[in-house]
């Protein structure tokens, strides 16, 4: 990226002569965004599914977003406000039945079943809503299994709710098991029928992060569908499992002087100059903006700095018609 520049830079100081502006060139392509010039002839492209799209980039993905929650107060503020402006203290339904004494009794059993709902004992149904919620917007997926309980413990409606992370679910899973009915097909750890209805999950019997505390977490077992809540945004038809809501650059929130993403070639820091993003170490700096003099309509010059402070030449700038 850093080699482009450097073969524009004119080596000395202000007032040095130069070359007349090339004139703009008409594209020939009926689409700009099709052309292949100097600013998109390196611009990778793919037409895979977006299922293919997302296994090549899955485990990064959530592990990078995890990791930005987990350090970066921007990143982790960002998902607080997120959650606090979508649930808050939590979608609550009201009874529309007619009969006043019914209506009371289903809105008493409701309030019950709210303290209970959480299989962890952790908190209620308002906090999985909340916690649900906010594992899909960091990790692009979360699961809610139902548990049907015995009477016998004696809660008020015999459901309880376990939520479970998307790492839980693995990526990697394309092939029928030994518990996979015949005729069906196992991708990215769904099971399909023949009519392409989901039938079943495949999750670990543990969290595979949680290696330490459960030696056997690398056991697979199979959860109907009718036992599971799948929460994720579908982006793309056909779309089988959840992307994360910032997988474009986080780059945003990772390293010093990275308040804008990698794609705009250039940042500003907080110091007022720009840095050629994407080179070694914090990339090079541009400061110095001064008007030149010369003959040739350039605009103008900007000394480029290495990391070190060292000056590495300069850019003329001009104005394209």
């Amino acid at each position: 990226m850093f080699g482009a520049f450097v073969t524009r830079f004119k080596r000395g100081g202000k007032g040095v002569s130069a070359p007349a502006p090339p004139a703009r060139r008409v594209s020939s392509f009926p689409y700009e965004g099709a052309t292949s010039g100097r600013r998109l002839g390196t611009w990778s492209t793919t037409r895979d599914a977006v299922n293919t799209v997302w296994y090549q980039s899955a485990d990064q993905l959530v592990s990078r977003s995890r990791d930005s929650a987990r350090k970066d107060g921007w990143a982790a503020k960002t998902i607080d406000e997120w959650v606090c402006n979508a649930v808050g203290n939590g979608i609550k339904p009201q009874s529309l039945h007619s009969t006043p004494a019914t209506k009371e009794k289903i809105q008493k059993l409701w309030s019950q079943f709210v303290t209970e709902a959480d299989a962890g004992g952790l908190t209620d149904l308002y906090g999985l809503q909340a916690l649900a919620f906010r594992s899909m917007v960091e990790g692009g997926e979360c699961f809610a299994r139902k548990h049907i309980r015995p009477i016998s413990d004696g809660l008020t409606i015999p459901l309880q709710l376990q939520l479970i992370e998307t790492e839980q679910l693995p990526f990697y899973l394309a092939r029928p098991t030994p518990e996979t009915p015949k005729g069906n097909v196992v991708r990215a750890s769904i099971e399909f029928d023949q009519r392409g209805r989901r039938t079943a999950y495949y999750f670990y019997k543990e969290h595979p992060g949680e290696r330490l505390f459960f030696p056997n977490y690398l056991d697979l077992i199979r959860v109907p569908t009718d036992e599971v809540m799948h929460l994720f945004r579908p982006l793309r038809p056909g779309q089988l499992r959840g992307v994360g809501s910032s997988p474009g650059s986080p780059l945003r929130v990772a390293g010093s002087g990275s308040n804008l993403s990698d794609g705009t070639l250039l940042e500003v820091t907080v110091a007022g100059e720009l840095i050629l993003a994407g080179g070694a170490g914090n990339g090079y700096r541009f400061a110095d903006l001064g008007s030149a003099s010369n003959p040739s309509g350039w605009a103008g010059v900007i000394k480029v700095k290495t990391p070190a402070g060292a000056t590495a030449g300069y850019i003329l700038l001009y104005s394209n018609p």
